[in-house]
C-alpha cells in the first residue's frame, strides 16, 4: 500500500473514532444504528468527494522529474532515428558539455561544424573548448585552427579569446597569447575571468596596469537612437562603439562595450581602448565610428542588430553618433 493511501485510511480512522467514542456513551434508543450509519456512510462519502473532486494521482507524487540523462537518452534516440538538423545536433553537444561528457560533445562538434560548412564561430569555438576538455594536447593542432579560423570570422568573442590564448601559448606564440587575451580585457569580462587573464599574462612577463590611461586621441562621443528604433531595444542588450579605419575590413582598431539602457551615452574612445597593443589611434587622420546594439551580445554584426556609424576626422571635436539603420 502506498504511503498515500496509509495516511488517508489512518485519517479516515481518526475521524471515525471522534466521531464513534461519544456516540458509544450515548444511552438513548437508536443510538447504535446511528454509529452504524456513520460507520458506513463517511468512508463512503469521502470515496465519492475525492473521486469527484481531487486531481491528486498517488503513483504521480512518487515519480520523479526526468533526469538530464533520460531527456538526453531520448534526444539522442530520436536524432539516431530521424537524423534531425543543425540546431538538434547542436542541442545533444551542448548537453553533452554540459554534462561533462567531452568526447562525446567532440563527435557531435565535429558533426554540426560539418553540417554549417565550417563557418559558424559559436560552434568552432565550442567544438575547439570540447576538445581541450577531452584532451588539451589538441589545442596544438585541430583545436587551434578551429580558434584561429573562428577569430578571424569572430575576433571579438570572448570565449574564443580566452581558448585562443591558451592555444597560443601552448604552441609557443607568446606575442599572439598577449593580443588575443590583451583584446579579452578590452572587453570587460567577468572579474573572475580578467583575474585569470591577468595571471597569465604577468607569467609571460606582460605587465597589465592598475588603471589605463588614455594617451593620445581622446574622442567624445554622443550615441542617440532615433525614436523608430528605440522601441526595438531591451535595456539588456548589449551597445558597441567601434572605431575601424575606413573602407577597410577585420577587426576594429578600438572598441566600448555598455548596454543599450544607457542611451542616450555619452563615452569617450581613447587610446586606453585600442584592441592591440601596437595598434596608436593618433596614427590615423580618419576613423570610421560605428555604434551597434547587438541583439545577441555578440561583436560581429547579425541580421536585425541596430547600428548607426560617421566618419571622424581627428581635431574634429566631440562627435554626434546617431543609431538609426538596421543590419539586414
Amino acid at each position: 500500500m502506498s504511503l498515500f493511501w496509509i495516511f488517508a485510511t489512518a485519517l479516515l480512522l481518526a475521524v471515525l473514532l471522534l466521531a464513534f467514542v461519544p456516540l458509544r456513551r450515548v444511552k438513548e434508543k437508536g443510538a447504535r444504528w446511528t454509529m452504524l450509519a456513520i460507520v458506513l456512510i463517511v468512508p463512503l462519502a469521502a470515496i465519492l468527494l475525492y473521486q469527484a473532486f481531487s486531481n491528486y494521482v498517488p503513483q504521480a507524487a512518487h515519480a520523479s522529474v526526468d533526469p538530464v540523462e533520460d531527456m538526453v537518452a531520448r534526444l539522442e534516440s530520436r536524432l539516431a532515428r530521424e537524423g534531425g538538423d543543425a540546431d538538434e545536433w547542436l542541442m545533444l553537444g551542448r548537453s553533452y558539455a554540459i554534462m561533462g561528457r567531452f568526447q562525446d560533445a567532440v563527435e557531435v562538434y565535429a558533426r554540426v561544424n560539418e553540417m554549417t560548412n565550417g563557418e559558424d564561430p559559436a560552434i568552432m569555438i565550442a567544438y575547439a573548448e570540447s576538445l581541450a576538455y577531452a584532451d588539451r594536447d589538441s589545442l596544438r593542432d585541430l583545436g587551434a585552427e578551429l580558434l584561429d579560423k573562428a577569430l578571424a570570422i569572430q575576433p571579438l568573442d570572448s570565449r574564443g579569446l580566452w581558448w585562443g590564448g591558451v592555444s597560443a601559448m601552448q604552441r609557443g606564440d607568446h606575442e599572439l597569447a598577449t593580443q588575443r587575451w590583451q583584446s579579452l580585457l578590452k572587453l570587460d569580462p567577468p572579474e573572475a575571468l580578467a583575474k585569470t587573464v591577468r595571471e597569465q599574462l604577468s607569467l609571460i612577463g606582460v605587465e597589465i596596469p592598475a588603471a589605463a590611461q588614455a594617451q593620445g586621441v581622446n574622442i567624445p562621443v554622443e550615441i542617440e537612437i532615433s525614436a523608430e528604433l528605440a522601441q526595438r531595444v531591451n535595456p539588456n542588450m548589449v551597445l558597441f562603439l567601434f572605431a575601424r579605419t575606413p573602407g577597410t575590413a577585420g577587426p576594429p582598431l578600438a572598441v566600448v562595450r555598455h548596454v543599450a539602457g544607457e542611451l542616450p551615452l555619452s563615452v569617450n574612445l581613447g587610446q586606453d581602448n585600442v584592441m592591440l597593443a601596437n595598434t596608436v589611434l593618433a596614427d590615423h587622420d580618419e576613423l570610421q565610428l560605428v555604434a551597434r546594439i547587438s541583439q545577441s551580445g555578440s561583436p560581429g554584426a547579425q541580421p536585425g542588430d541596430l547600428f548607426g556609424e560617421v566618419l571622424y576626422r581627428t581635431g574634429s571635436g566631440a562627435v554626434d553618433l546617431l543609431i538609426d539603420q538596421v543590419v539586414p
